[in-house]
């Protein structure tokens, strides 16, 4: 059982990436922090930033309190949009999250095509739902 591919998967990974970035040094405003996250390095005031911005924060301190106010997936997918945009500027971290999230789909797609004992090689109509698949960035 899984969610790879979605906004809440893609949104959980940014906030865990921001988290660990954050935790891994010890300042209170993360400017200019050079951090590894996800074996990537990065400047974690970009994307904290940004997350500060989206859910309307006012420093990246109170993310974890956030996350943890209220569970429900919309709040998680809802970041799945700086994830699309980080991708689109290059960023290391939000290339690292969507490649995990293409991977994933590719797995879930793989396994149910050999239960369905689908022929090699041969096409097959995929699906996709979600609102991963209606941001338009």
């Amino acid at each position: 059982l899984g969610d790879e591919g979605s906004g809440y998967a893609m949104g959980y990974n940014l906030l865990n990436a921001c988290v660990r970035a954050a935790v891994s040094h010890s300042t209170d405003n993360y400017s200019g922090v050079g951090n590894v996250v996800l074996g990537r390095s990065w400047q974690a005031d970009n994307i904290a930033g940004q997350i500060v911005e989206k859910i309307e924060l006012s420093n990246p301190s109170q993310i974890i309190a956030w996350t943890y106010k209220d569970l429900t997936w919309q709040r998680f997918a809802s970041l799945a949009s700086i994830v699309l945009e980080g991708v689109t500027e290059g960023d290391q971290v939000a290339i690292e999250i969507l490649d995990r999230a293409v991977y994933g789909l590719e797995e879930t797609i793989l396994a149910v095509a050999n239960k369905l004992q689908f022929e090699k090689g041969k096409q097959f109509p995929i699906v996709l739902a979600g609102t991963s698949w209606m941001l338009n960035i």
